[in-house]
């Protein structure tokens, strides 16, 4: 994994690129599809840029852990394919259909939280 935000995100400093040079990119799917009219992009940039430093968290050494990887195992035999980490505050598990699990930065980076929340994940009814 490398360390890096895997999957579909938001490109940080997209909103300042776009505002300056105008068309989005197909990873700013919200101008694209609403366009840009009564937004803030560079009020909206400034506040993107808290989040910069968690998208360099790296998750493995939690996942790898002996407290982690025996729940981490069984959810990943009951269907789990994809963790999604998002930026939410504190503890959060929601289960997203049949194979997936997004869960906070912070619940991702806690041995003891991603334990709990795969746990849960393997106990909530299928929506």
């Amino acid at each position: 994994m490398g360390g890096k935000a895997q999957g579909a995100h938001r490109i940080p400093g997209l909103a300042a690129t776009t505002a300056a040079t105008g068309p989005a990119t197909g990873n700013d799917f919200w101008t694209q599809q609403y366009g840009d009219e009564g937004i803030d992009l560079i009020a909206f940039e400034q506040w993107e840029r808290m989040f910069e430093p968690l998208l360099g968290m790296n998750p493995e050494p939690v996942l790898r852990s002996t407290e982690v990887q025996p729940v981490l195992v069984a959810a990943w035999e009951r269907g789990l394919t994809d963790l999604i980490v998002v930026l939410w505050a504190g503890y959060c598990m929601h289960r997203l259909g049949d194979s997936h699990l997004a869960t906070s930065f912070e619940t991702a980076a806690n041995w003891s939280l991603l334990r709990q929340a795969l746990a849960e994940w393997i106990r909530a009814p299928l929506t």
